[in-house]
């Protein structure tokens, strides 16, 4: 009797305890999908490369459910880590990613839990509106910062449609202009600044010039003159802030124009040579729509109804390079004059086509980058004068678009062979001349076609069909050397004669 008691208790027991668990709710595993994530979004703009935001976990690996959705989520904002090394984006793509912890089962992109140094300051913690200037300024168009804006989900900003509506409200006047071309609008500060000038201005001049000149002129002027003129500055500083640093001339436009043998669009090894005497032109731009302007025939790589004024010409030096200093601050267009027998593979803005659009800011500098390439291939077999197969360092140049050797625009190309063979794509089609110190030189012709050769160094350097500094032909240089050389001798002869009679 005891043992059927103790039994049926315990079921009892196990029947309470199944009942109670059934109404339990279940214990979380930790970081649920709904849980938060900060990360920082990559922006376009080297002095300030990220965006510190927090979004849903959803943001991160896929439709955030904001505007046209991002099916592939913040981790598909690949690209590797920021480059803080100085100068590096000169020659290199805007192409950093995202920085994202990772959570849960989610591995992270770009780091394995700590966030970078330029994600962790104040100046990464940008609103909005901060974010879409900081792009605008780097030379992102308005409609695609709107769309990363849409799909970056990140908590505290504006829903979609108002981000639809956000135009740019920095210093560059032709930004400004161009947002309220794009989209019909006019920037909150202008109905500010008349209705606080013309009130300001008329209430205070007309009641104290006019009572206190005609009393008293001498005696009053001074006191009159300064508590007047100071509370009308308070005005205008606002207008001249913005209008001072752009008639500053203390900016200035850097670059490169290179050989880009690999067509990689970086100028790396010391073949990828600086080229000589390309003329180079800097035109101001005046912003107003899209891409795709010309000013005087030439593109400038500007956008929609643009237009440019010529500002200044150089031509590069030795290693490729040009200045252009004394610069107001504003938007610039760079453009250079590529010779006949190359192509463009890179420039700084991305298009390819010569012409570099820049944003010099105040009391700071741009630099515009262009590489370029050829068509021709050099398979050539070099032999010493005595035969040999040439081994180590030698040199290609190209004679230049004028086609005379020893001029400004000659381009050497450095080169090594082993076994006496050379094999070099990517050059100009030309005349060459194959240089080895102390073997002598061969000259050559490539084309696109890169057809083997077989050439044999001579001892002397071939004679340059031109003075390299005065640019004058050779020949009739020569011609005058030996006129004189002529006459010197005749006068020799003609003194020794008369020596000779007069000893007699």
């Amino acid at each position: 009797m005891r043992a059927r008691r103790g039994t049926l208790a315990a079921a009892l027991c196990l029947l309470t305890l199944g009942l109670l668990s059934t109404g339990l709710p279940a214990v979380a595993a930790g970081n649920g999908a709904s849980d938060p994530v900060t990360l920082c979004h990559r922006t376009r703009a080297v002095t300030n490369p990220y965006r510190r935001i927090t979004v849903a976990q959803s943001a991160v690996t896929g439709n955030n459910g904001v505007g046209g959705g991002n099916s592939s989520g913040h981790d598909g904002h690949a690209g590797g880590t920021f480059v803080a090394t100085g100068g590096y984006y000169a020659t290199h793509a805007k192409d950093w990613g995202d920085v994202i912890p990772p959570f849960g089962n989610y591995r992270g992109l770009n780091t394995t839990g700590a966030l970078p140094a330029e994600c962790t300051g104040p100046a990464a913690q940008m609103t909005a509106a901060e974010f879409y200037n900081l792009q605008r300024e780097a030379g992102v168009a308005r409609d695609s910062i709107i769309a990363d804006l849409q799909e970056q989900g990140a908590s505290g900003d504006p829903d979609s449609t108002q981000l639809a509506t956000l135009v740019y409200t920095g210093a560059d006047e032709a930004l400004v202009t161009e947002d309220q071309t794009a989209t019909g609008t006019t920037p909150t500060a202008e109905p500010t600044v008349e209705p606080t000038v013309e009130p300001t201005v008329e209430p205070t001049v007309e009641p104290t010039v006019e009572p206190t000149v005609e009393p008293t002129v001498e005696p009053t002027v001074e006191p009159t003159v300064e508590p007047t003129v100071e509370p009308t500055v308070g005005v205008s500083p606002s207008v001249t802030a913005t209008t001072t640093p752009a008639s500053s001339g203390t900016q200035q436009v850097t670059g490169t124009v290179w050989l880009d043998l690999d067509r990689d669009g970086r100028q790396s090894g010391p073949s990828e040579v600086g080229l000589g005497a390309v003329t180079v032109e800097l035109y101001r731009v005046d912003l107003a729509g899209g891409r795709g302007s010309r000013a005087g025939g030439v593109a400038t790589g500007l956008r929609g109804a643009a237009t440019a004024s010529l500002v200044a010409r150089a031509s590069t030096d030795a290693s490729g390079g040009f200045a252009f200093g004394g610069l107001a601050a504003g938007t610039y267009s760079v453009v250079v004059s590529r010779p006949s027998a190359l192509a463009v593979t890179w420039d700084s803005e991305g298009a390819a086509d010569a012409a570099a659009l820049v944003l010099v800011p105040v009391s700071g500098s741009a630099q515009a980058q262009v590489g370029l390439v050829g068509d021709a291939i050099a398979r050539l077999q070099v032999s010493t004068p005595s035969g040999e197969p040439l081994n180590g360092a030698a040199s290609l140049r190209w004679a230049g678009p004028d086609d005379l050797f020893g001029t400004a625009d000659d381009l050497v190309v450095p080169v090594s062979l082993v076994d006496g063979v050379l094999v070099q794509a990517g050059l100009p089609a030309g005349r060459y001349r194959v240089e080895a110190d102390g073997a002598g030189s061969a000259a050559v012709t490539l084309t696109a076609a890169g057809r083997s050769s077989h050439v044999v160094l001579t001892n002397v350097l071939a004679a340059p069909r031109s003075l390299a500094v005065t640019g004058a032909t050779a020949a009739p240089v020569l011609a005058v050397a030996a006129v004189l050389l002529l006459a010197g001798a005749a006068l020799v002869v003609t003194r020794r004669r008369a020596g000779a009679g007069t000893s007699d």
